[in-house]
């Protein structure tokens, strides 16, 4: 009989289409939570992606402030101020593919002494991808504490120490 189909007994059952109805409803439902799944996750690498990339620029900003203050702090404190003080540096390829520049700052701190200069060196390590500006500050005291203490080279006769 047309519109029918055999049960597991044998007998047959009249289909109707209020059945067929509801199988493609579910079959929507079903295909409409697959692919709200597949955006959230699609969504959430392309976040982790993006994430990923900040870390790794931030991370390399940290190692240029850090080797310019290693740098800074290895110079004679006589030289500080003239060498550093207002020094730009640009940089290529801050982590990834993102430039930027380095700015280097001396002040001196009042100490309240004459035996020695204290200085605060500030290097500020600034880059941008589009619409992400991003910046890392350094400050470290820099001081000659050898100066004007028992543990200074002491110049003799004859210019040696």
């Amino acid at each position: 009989m047309p519109g029918s189909r055999p049960n597991h007994g044998g007998h047959r059952m009249k289909s109707t289409g209020r059945a067929r109805g509801t199988a493609l409803a579910e079959l929507a439902a079903g295909v409409a939570f697959v692919a709200i799944a597949l955006v959230g996750t699609i969504a959430a690498i392309t976040s982790g992606s993006a994430l990923a990339k900040t870390t790794a620029e931030t991370r390399a900003a940290q190692r240029v402030a850090a080797s310019l203050m290693e740098e800074v702090r290895a110079t004679n404190v006589d030289d500080l101020v003239a060498s550093y003080d207002g020094a730009t540096r640009v940089l290529d390829g801050v982590g990834t593919s993102s430039s930027g520049a380095a700015d280097v700052t001396v002040q001196r701190i009042d100490d309240a002494t004459t035996m020695w200069a204290v200085y605060e060196v500030t290097v500020l390590v600034r880059w941008a991808r589009p619409g992400l500006p991003r910046v890392v500050t350094m400050k470290a005291l820099v001081s000659d504490r050898a100066r004007g203490s028992g543990i200074a080279p002491q110049q003799v006769q004859g210019g040696q120490p």
